[in-house]
């Protein structure tokens, strides 16, 4: 309830749990209540191996916690840093800045989970290998997608280049059918006047 009285206005008002996930969270809350007082019922009644047994789930709750505050840390930051982008994104009317945003809220979220879940004292190790994998298959199939579709920018600006060393402006050429004056030079093409 008090979670939900923080979250409802402002700027974290966006980040209000679900009702599923109040009911998870005051669950989670009752079961740890309710683990250490069994911890200290065991050790007062003198039943010695289940309080041992009880104390090192208690030692290892820390960790738990930390870890999930990391996580629910991370999204909170994740949403906020999405909602940004998305400001901006709205303001400059622009798709790409939204699928940016979305991978950048993407991307902290899973540093986040990463992290969280190292902390909780779980092998991370498989995880960040397959993160890392699909990482570097994005990456390599957007830097072959930008390489064949810039292959005609490309083309032009080094032919440009080469024109320039060649050719001044109110020059006379002929390029296959067409003949004209230079007009300009730019950085990706050769202007012609021609008939």
């Amino acid at each position: 309830a008090l979670l939900d009285r923080v979250f409802r206005r402002g700027i974290l008002a966006s980040l209000r749990f679900s009702p599923s996930a109040m009911a998870v969270l005051g669950e989670l809350v009752f079961w740890l209540i309710l683990l250490l007082v069994v911890t200290l019922a065991a050790r007062v009644a003198g039943f010695s191996a289940l309080a041992d047994w009880l104390d090192g789930i208690v030692a290892y709750l820390p960790r738990v916690l930390f870890g999930a505050a990391v996580i629910m840390l991370g999204f909170i930051l994740s949403a906020l840093g999405g909602q940004k982008v998305e400001a901006a994104a709205d303001a400059a009317r622009s798709g790409q800045s939204v699928l940016l945003g979305k991978l950048s809220q993407g991307a902290i979220f899973i540093a986040a989970l990463v992290i969280g879940l190292e902390q909780m004292g779980l092998d991370v190790t498989i995880l960040v290998a397959f993160f890392t994998v699909v990482l570097g298959a994005v990456m390599a199939g957007l830097a072959i997608a930008f390489g064949f579709g810039a292959r005609e920018h490309v083309g032009n600006l080094i032919g440009a280049r080469a024109a320039r060393r060649e050719l001044s402006v109110g020059r006379t050429v002929r390029i296959a059918e067409a003949e004209g004056v230079v007009l300009e030079i730019t950085r990706t093409h050769v202007a012609l006047d021609t008939a």
